[in-house]
């Protein structure tokens, strides 16, 4: 509610050397007020908040790129990347927890229950050790001290940057673009098992709803809507990514001794495996059934009326889903993002014991989440606090896999990629996806025929995506 109150006064026609600081710090404010909670590590919702407004941030600090002195810009999304990286794992943490204990309620053999609270146990046992790098990090990074450089630095344009040019205008050169990147998703990513196509849509569609809500003023009584759709398409194939990372840690706690001591079986985690599969198949109906009732032709009608877009040629989308798997042919030749998945979940997620999940006495004793380790001085040297931290943030020697964690890479539609100093504290991670989650090619339906060429008179009004995330 405070970003839209900043926002009140920016219209259409306001140039965007005024409009840019405006909306920049309505979206950047929250990562210096939040600095304290999130620090604290133990307020999930905090976490959440500010990894969101990180995310927002650096989002419309891409838009205005072109505005901006490259070393002004430049220091603004370090900043920015720090913060997410700081935070990405312990959201990814909370997401898994969270997901294995809605399992526990869905599934009841006994020797599943006990493969989902190790599951968890592991995954708050990461996270404790996870939360001690992220305060290291949020130390050394002091957002206190740079909150006044940050502010001033919004204005830092460039002294040929056209700045007198209206937000709408602006607008024009960005929204056509990031609208055309989602819609050469379709139909190749209407095939279930295209998962990096699916991914890849799914970050093109994030990229257009920030702008559009980088651009609200510009939208007027049309963007909520607008706004609703595009958050609809987006969760439902978060939701997608999200089952691919949790079945990519299932897969990988076959393979650990922990699991092995816990007596935690590879039936049980097959079972898990399972539900996971059967949720991600629901998901994926429901966007293939969000593609038919929203048709690409009509979407780029209504964002483009909206918006007060004109005379911007873009190619039609005139596809069958029957048609998908000549298109998956294709895009498979093209070079994959490295970009990796993000776990995302509702806030509020709590570790849950092996109590909880009525386990026999004996398996509960088999059940040792990874402990916390304590947290680097602040009184000690700059030097000493980054190798204090460096330990805090190293994986248990006992461990043969971990659990993958979700940090966020730069888009690979960005003009320019800054050079970035080293991060103060690196935690390892591993490659994803695993390539025990990636699933062969199939043939898709040949009956499907939904097609995408006709103007579609469906309305954005559709209903929240059963799992709705703050991607």
């Amino acid at each position: 509610m405070a970003e839209n109150g900043m926002l009140s006064a920016i219209e259409p026609t306001t140039p965007v050397g005024i409009a840019a600081p405006v909306i920049l710090w309505s979206k950047a404010r929250p990562l210096f007020e939040l600095h304290a909670q999130a620090l604290a590590g133990d307020d999930a919702d905090a976490v959440h908040d500010i990894r969101l407004a990180a995310r927002r941030t650096r989002e419309a600090l891409e838009i205005f790129e072109p505005l901006y002195e490259p070393e002004e810009y430049d220091w603004m999304s370090q900043i920015v990347r720090q913060i997410t990286r700081a935070l990405g794992p312990i959201r990814d943490a909370d997401a898994s927890i969270e997901e294995f204990a809605h399992l526990v309620e869905q599934l009841h053999a006994e020797d599943t229950r006990a493969a989902l609270a190790y599951l968890i146990g592991y995954a708050a046992g990461d996270r404790a050790v996870r939360v001690q790098a992220m305060k290291g990090r949020l130390r050394l990074l002091n957002l206190a001290e740079k909150r006044q450089r940050f502010e001033l630095g919004l204005h830092g344009f460039k002294r040929n940057a056209d700045v007198a040019t209206t937000l709408q205008a602006y607008a024009a050169t960005v929204i056509p673009e990031r609208l055309e990147a989602v819609l050469t998703h379709v139909p190749a990513a209407l095939v279930r098992e295209s998962t990096a196509e699916q991914q890849q849509m799914r970050t093109d569609i994030r990229h257009l709803r920030h702008a559009a809500e980088t651009f609200r003023p510009v939208f007027g009584a049309e963007y909520n809507a607008i706004h609703r759709l595009l958050t609809e398409m987006q969760d439902v194939l978060a939701t997608l990514a999200d089952r691919d990372v949790f079945i990519g840690l299932v897969r990988a706690a076959e393979s650990q001794p922990e699991a092995s001591t816990a007596r935690v079986s590879t039936i049980a985690l097959e079972e898990v495996i399972r539900a996971l599969d059967a949720e991600r198949d629901a998901f994926f109906r429901q966007f293939r059934t969000i593609l038919e009732e929203h048709r690409p032709q009509a979407l780029r009608a209504r964002l483009f009326s909206a918006a007060g877009i004109e005379g911007y040629a873009m190619p039609a989308v005139e596809l069958e889903v029957a048609g998908a798997e000549a298109a998956v042919s294709e895009v498979t030749s093209r070079p994959q993002p490295t970009e990796r998945i993000p776990v995302v979940g509702a806030p509020g997620a709590e570790a849950t014991g092996p109590a909880e999940v009525g386990l026999e006495p004996e398996r509960a004793s088999a059940f040792t989440p990874a402990p916390a380790v304590p947290a680097a001085s602040e009184a000690i040297e700059m030097p000493a606090a980054e190798a204090a931290v460096e330990a805090a943030s190293a994986p248990e020697p006992s461990r043969a896999t971990e659990a993958p964690s979700a940090v966020e890479a730069p888009s690979t539609a960005e003009p320019r990629t800054p050079a970035e100093p080293p991060s103060p504290v690196e935690t390892p991670t591993p490659s994803w996806p695993p390539a025990a989650t990636t699933r062969p090619e199939a043939q898709p339906p040949a009956a499907a025929a939904v097609h995408f060429g006709a103007e579609s008179s469906g309305t954005a009004e559709a209903a929240p995506a059963e799992a709705v995330s703050g991607r």
